[in-house]
């Protein structure tokens, strides 16, 4: 979302200080091919990008060679400076005071013990999330849900919140 909408400011909140770490870092938490090449032009930003049609070869001002591959079919293409976007904080109360749009992205793992183990799914992490967007969110705010969950899932979601 926020290497395709450079002018919206996507802030991505974990309690997991380690993990937010770890996204700021070339070592992201998780692997998934052309992800870092990606993250980095949204995260960091670029100076200057000027693009030259030979053999999809470009020439990058103020970035490192990790990014070094951009096709482009213009020749003398120009792309100007771009504003980092994406933002990475432990700070969830300050962060959903501020959104304009909430996206819960949470684990849903199956439930390991108590009724349902084994069979059920876990909203423990969902249930704490929802009661912070509760406490924080403006209420004029956008609140989608994009885990795994059971159905009626959104009627707990809106019980919480209201």
């Amino acid at each position: 979302m926020a290497y395709h909408n450079p002018h919206l400011k996507i802030t991505v909140v974990d309690r997991d200080e380690s993990r937010i770490k770890q996204w700021k870092s070339k070592h992201l938490p998780l692997y998934e091919p052309g992800l870092y090449e990606i993250l980095r032009v949204a995260r960091d930003g670029w100076k200057s990008l000027s693009l030259a049609n030979e053999r999809g070869t470009s020439t990058f001002d103020n970035m490192s060679a990790s990014f070094s591959t951009l096709r482009c079919e213009a020749e003398g293409t120009q792309m100007t400076e771009r504003q980092p976007n994406l933002f990475f904080s432990t700070d969830i109360s300050k962060c959903i005071s501020e959104a304009d749009m909430i996206l819960i992205a949470v684990n849903t793992p199956t439930k390991k013990r108590g009724l349902g183990a084994g069979r059920a799914t876990d909203m423990t992490a969902l249930e704490a999330v929802t009661k912070q967007v509760a406490i924080h969110a403006k209420p004029s705010a956008i609140l989608v849900e994009k885990s795994t969950v059971p159905c009626r899932t959104v009627e707990f979601i809106q019980d919480t919140v209201t």
